[in-house]
């Protein structure tokens, strides 16, 4: 017997050898009535666990919202803005999660408090910034895109763009 093999998702659990009748080998020339061939058991590999198929989905999830995001690049920033004419912060992250077959409220501090707090953000989840401090008002929603850079749509007139997070006190959260 030999040990294990993994190739594409199955495992060969041993080899074996069994004894053939020579007549059904076709050995051309062999004097011997029987002959022996290798036959390797088969078992498939185990299934991934939960965990790691949710880990997968949201690693996919993440990467969709950060491509749906970059789409709008260069959009105008428009006050009240929902649409790729025009976005205003909150407009935008609604209308990019919309994409993403994932329902928002309007704004920035709605989206704040339907949000599920977290206290280490990933990427696509969604950083708000308050005045003041932690506690004061929301005033602007971006989507968060790893190593300290967001996705948004900053203030009149400028556009969507990525770009640094630049305020002080802020809070993530997730859908």
């Amino acid at each position: 017997m030999s040990l294990p093999k993994r190739a594409a998702g199955i495992t060969l659990a041993a080899t074996l050898t069994l004894p053939v009748a020579a007549s059904t080998l076709d050995l051309r020339g062999s004097s011997q009535a029987e002959a022996t061939t290798t036959v390797a058991a088969v078992e498939r590999a185990p299934a991934p666990s939960p965990r790691a198929n949710r880990a997968a989905a949201r690693a996919a999830l993440s990467e969709r919202t950060i491509k749906v995001a970059s789409r709008y690049k260069g959009v105008p920033y428009r006050f009240g803005g929902t649409t790729p004419r025009g976005f205003d912060c909150s407009g935008y992250t609604r209308f990019v999660f919309a994409k993403l077959h994932k329902k928002l409220p309007r704004t920035s501090q709605q989206q704040f408090n339907a949000a599920h707090r977290v206290k280490h953000p990933r990427v696509g989840d969604l950083l708000f910034y308050h005045s003041g401090s932690r506690n004061g008002p929301v005033y602007h929603v971006v989507i968060y895109a790893g190593h300290s850079r967001v996705w948004h749509a900053p203030n009149p007139g400028t556009r969507v763009k990525r770009g640094k997070i630049y305020a002080q006190h802020w809070t993530a959260g997730r859908f």
